[in-house]
């Protein structure tokens, strides 16, 4: 009851497993998403033909909900109806991949899945980003000689950085959540390889009725998030 909730918690060993879990899918995710989000935003901002079209195209998985992002992906990744196993048995000759039912493979395959269905947010931020960086700044290098990747380098990284650290602590609070793709895609398995910390909050509060024991893992997930936030 009460304070023991939190020593009990320090103590229980399946809790430090699903928060290296979280930690592990968020870091993944984060890095993945920012990198990912931060060239197709680059790439998008040229004028070209049909440029607005994919930003849509890329934006589209975002409106969807996670009941149906995890649907899709359980039959993307299933090992034996999968369109990724189709295409590596069928057309490749390889062997089929349980990418869900593997302990090193489970939280890199919900990390890309994520990544596919939330990175249409943070490229549409670095976009907006993107255009009050004066042309003229790109102008002057050009004629200093600068190729497309010293500008990148010394003008567009240097002056979206606040963006980019505004991107990278929301896309950290947010990732530290994750609990519809995991509950979705595979129930917190094989064993407790994907079961994350909201997870097993829930788990706990609401098939256990350990209220005040998923209250204490509510409390240690909101601190873990706020010093990283203030760093």
């Amino acid at each position: 009851m009460g304070v023991a909730n939190y020593g009990a918690l320090w103590a229980d060993i399946k809790f430090w497993k699903v928060l290296n879990n979280t930690l592990y899918f968020t870091f993944l995710t984060v890095i993945i998403n920012v990198f990912v989000s931060l060239l197709v935003a680059v790439a998008l901002k040229r004028a070209f033909y049909g440029r607005d079209w994919l930003r849509v195209l890329f934006y589209g998985p975002a409106i969807m909900s996670v009941s149906v992002i995890g649907i899709l992906a359980g039959r993307m990744w299933d090992q034996q109806r999968g369109v990724l196993n189709y295409f590596l048995v069928d057309w490749f000759d390889l062997p089929r991949i349980n990418w869900l039912g593997t302990a090193a493979l489970v939280m890199p395959t919900l990390s890309f899945t994520t990544v596919w269905w939330t990175f249409g947010a943070p490229m549409l931020t670095f976009l907006a980003g993107l255009q009050v960086i004066p042309e003229s700044y790109y102008e002057a290098a050009k004629i200093d000689g600068a190729d497309s990747k010293g500008t990148f380098l010394h003008i567009t990284l240097p002056l979206l950085t606040p963006t980019l650290l505004f991107v990278g602590v929301t896309q950290f609070i947010g990732q530290m959540q994750v609990f519809g793709q995991p509950l979705i895609m595979t129930g917190g398995g094989p064993g407790h390889s994907s079961r994350t910390v909201m997870v097993y909050l829930y788990q706990t509060a609401w098939s256990f009725f350990k209220m005040g024991y998923a209250s204490a893992m509510a409390v240690c997930l909101a601190i873990i998030m706020i010093i990283v936030t203030l760093i």
